[in-house]
């Protein structure tokens, strides 16, 4: 497999999921918004939509799906690995020198479902001995759950150079981008054909956020990241240099979008249907304050890049209009802007292009599949009530790994 892609809306053929599961029915009343959901959603019809989601998937392109607890199992059967892994985890708590004893104790299925699900003080002392957990809260997580996992676009992106592994802005969702790294790492599947493109070896200390929602492919040499509530300036920069010196990328756009909730990521409000139609919400990128071009100045013997900045005078479709050759754009909720904030509210845009115009959309958003047909877009409804919860919509379930080239 060459993790490398160079569009948004080639046939699907290879995705990492997750199922969600018990790391969700951790969500309460009280902890929901933390953990970045709307509400808690009803996890046994969270898990049905999510079923239906992966099947129609199945169906209409025969991808190959990929689960990350599947592939976390096949990639953790060294217990060295799995030994360093768990004692940086346990090291926030000042336990790491349980390490060893703990994953002495468990399997390495138990050991996965511990990193998705979380482990609390009581189940560890149902395993070991230790005067130290006898203070401890019997119901306090020594590794917190991961209810946010089954959004699976946010913590990478595959791009023409190769992968970002995300750097996630909040603390409860930054253990899953280590994990999609260690995956792809480590498993045979991956190992051989992974090119890191983010976070680079220039980093040497701190690693600005980055999340995989704002990474848009609108050209084979051309790349769109918002800087966004959960995207730092500072990531786009090192991402474009690592994309111009693959020399796959020849030009990067930085979108700043306002740093609002309604406008996550950039992939919430604008998504590719096809090499030269794509769909977005009015409102929304007539909020984009400014928007940067970046070309490569020059590039040294080591393939280190200095960038050219240019800012656009120009609206965001004027930019893709530039780029895009005879493009369409479907405009929802133009001429009533009440259904266009209810949409850009449960992530309508989010919509996952399996092949070229043709989609798979929450049935909730009427309005947006309306437009869709009426441009001759095959849309596929499905449910999401419960799925919706987490503000995503069908891009955000899925990581595409392997799309035909355009």
């Amino acid at each position: 497999m060459k993790l490398q892609l160079n569009s948004e809306f080639g046939r699907l053929n290879s995705v990492l999921v997750h199922r969600p599961g018990r790391e969700v029915e951790t969500l309460n009343p009280y902890n929901a918004v933390s953990c970045l959901y709307k509400d808690f959603p009803y996890v046994e019809e969270m898990k049905k939509e999510h079923s239906e989601f992966i099947d129609i998937i199945k169906c209409v392109c025969d991808a190959k799906v990929y689960y990350i607890q599947d592939l976390l199992e096949q990639s953790l059967s060294n217990k060295n690995l799995r030994f360093s892994l768990f004692k940086h985890f346990l090291r926030e708590a000042n336990l790491d020198h349980l390490t060893e004893e703990i994953v002495n104790t468990i399997s390495k299925t138990e050991f996965v479902s511990i990193l998705i699900n979380g482990l609390r003080v009581k189940d560890l002392k149902k395993k070991i001995k230790s005067n130290e957990l006898d203070l401890l809260d019997e119901r306090h997580f020594l590794l917190e759950p991961l209810p946010n996992l089954c959004f699976t676009k946010d913590i990478g992106a595959v791009t023409q150079a190769g992968v970002v592994c995300c750097q996630m802005k909040y603390p409860v969702r930054q253990r899953e981008s280590m994990l999609l790294k260690l995956i792809f790492e480590n498993h045979p599947d991956f190992k051989n054909s992974f090119n890191l493109v983010y976070p680079s070896k220039n980093l040497l200390y701190k690693v600005p956020a980055v999340e995989g929602g704002d990474i848009v492919i609108i050209s084979k040499k051309a790349v769109a990241i918002a800087c966004s509530e959960r995207t730092e300036p500072e990531a786009i920069i090192e991402i474009t240099k690592q994309l111009i010196a693959s020399g796959e990328v020849e030009r990067v756009y930085q979108i700043n979008l306002p740093k609002e909730r309604k406008y996550m990521h950039l992939d919430t409000v604008f998504t590719m249907l096809d090499e030269n139609l794509a769909i977005l919400y009015p409102n929304a990128v007539n909020s984009i304050s400014e928007i940067f071009m970046y070309i490569a100045d020059d590039i040294d013997e080591n393939g280190n890049v200095t960038l050219l900045t240019e800012k656009l005078e120009k609206s965001f479709i004027s930019m893709l209009k530039r780029e895009i050759s005879s493009l369409e754009v479907i405009e929802v909720g133009e001429t009533n802007p009440n259904i266009s904030y209810r949409d850009v509210w449960s992530d309508g845009a989010n919509i996952l292009t399996v092949s070229p115009r043709k989609v798979i959309s929450y049935d909730r958003n009427k309005y947006l599949n309306k437009a869709l047909k009426e441009f001759g877009v095959d849309v596929i409804e499905m449910r999401g009530s419960e799925l919706s919860r987490g503000f995503s919509g069908t891009n955000g379930l899925v990581l595409p790994l392997e799309r035909e080239s355009i």
